[in-house]
């Protein structure tokens, strides 16, 4: 873009300046490349719940991999406590298919450094919506399929997982996507509230101290001796 603006500018000396024909070129180019790489991770998703229900296996679907109690460790609601984006929830570890799932979404926002133009902000933030959307189609399509009698293999398991799957794509994956993408786009504010909605569902619940009842103390009664004639 900065070399074609450059070219444009010095034909503006001959007249010829297309600078404001670059815009929508460039724009267009941004917005499919970055929603390329969310689609491929919408389908990867969907291809390896696919396998998964055929082969009759959940081992892939899930990770014993330790999880932490609180979301960071200097517990900042937007970046990591050194001014940068914040990390993917370390709970996804424990699901490989959604942990990769928010890489392509990371790794769609990452080509925004190349060229980040105010024109596909809208078109981003009315993609991401559509493809979140799709998701939760797949994840819940999914689950019905595992539900229906007769499945074979690990059938139990594979039921566990896709309702623990499509829960944390509800309350995991989508907050965090849409603020990591108001973060790229600058919108800190956005990002900020979008974040808080995630730390309050990872925050784990304060534990009220139970009320010991205070039991009254009993006079104890007075025994009286019998009196020696």
């Amino acid at each position: 873009l900065d070399a074609c603006v450059f070219f444009s500018a010095s034909m503006g000396r001959l007249g010829a300046d297309f600078t404001s024909l670059l815009p929508p070129l460039f724009e267009e180019k941004m917005h499919h490349l970055v929603v390329h790489y969310w689609k491929e991770g919408a389908n990867q998703l969907n291809e390896t719940l696919r396998i998964c229900r055929e082969a009759g296996v959940a081992s892939p679907l899930s990770s014993s991999a330790a999880v932490p109690p609180t979301l960071t460790s200097q517990g900042s609601d937007v970046g990591d406590g050194d001014g940068g984006p914040m990390p993917p929830p370390r709970q996804l570890m424990t699901m490989p298919p959604l942990g990769r799932l928010v890489n392509a979404f990371l790794t769609g926002l990452n080509e925004l450094r190349r060229c980040l133009l105010p024109g596909i902000f809208n078109q981003l933030r009315a993609s991401l919506e559509e493809i979140i959307a799709e998701i939760e189609v797949i994840l819940q399509s999914n689950e019905r399929t595992v539900m229906t009698p007769g499945l074979r293999g690990e059938a139990a398991e594979l039921r566990a997982k896709a309702k623990e799957m499509r829960e944390a794509m509800t309350n995991i994956v989508v907050p965090y996507v849409r603020g990591a993408l108001e973060l790229s786009l600058g919108n800190e504010a956005g990002a900020r509230a979008h974040h808080q909605t995630l730390m309050d569902f990872l925050k784990p619940p304060l534990e009220v101290p139970e009320e010991v009842p205070v039991e009254e103390e009993k006079e104890e009664e007075k025994v009286e001796e019998p009196q020696q004639a």
